[in-house]
């Protein structure tokens, strides 16, 4: 005898119940496992759904000018020795040296030597002020 859609409608959610049942006691007792499921279940594509918004979080953009007037001019070249080329394109475009397409073509060493006399220049035309 052949079941009826509903028939097997009705067993399919009893199923499904028993399984959200027991990924919820599982979600209970282990949070590692309550993270995961909360990063499954809230992808970006259904947040947008939902309407929250993504918070920004604040970018820390490397201060050339201040680390080179505390710690000089040696210091601040090893420090941007040790930033990836993508951390000294960020500086060159908040420093509004460079941007878009300008930023692609430059190599690394004129990447350092951009900033470094940029801060030094911007460095001494605070000093007049002082």
């Amino acid at each position: 005898m052949l079941e009826t859609n509903s028939e097997i409608l009705k067993a399919i959610e009893i199923k499904l119940n028993g399984l959200v049942r027991c990924i919820l006691d599982e979600a209970g007792r282990n949070a590692e496992f309550a993270n995961q499921l909360e990063t499954i279940l809230i992808s970006d594509s259904l947040k947008s759904a939902l309407g929250e918004p993504k918070k920004k979080l604040p970018r820390e953009i490397f201060n050339v000018v201040g680390f080179l007037h505390e710690n000089g001019l040696d210091k601040l070249r090893e420090e941007l020795e040790r930033k990836t080329d993508s951390e000294l394109r960020e500086i060159l475009r908040s420093e509004g040296l460079k941007k878009g397409k300008d930023l692609k073509s430059v190599e690394r060493e004129q990447m350092l030597e951009e900033i470094i006399t940029s801060s030094q220049r911007r460095l001494t035309q605070g000093a007049s002020f002082l």
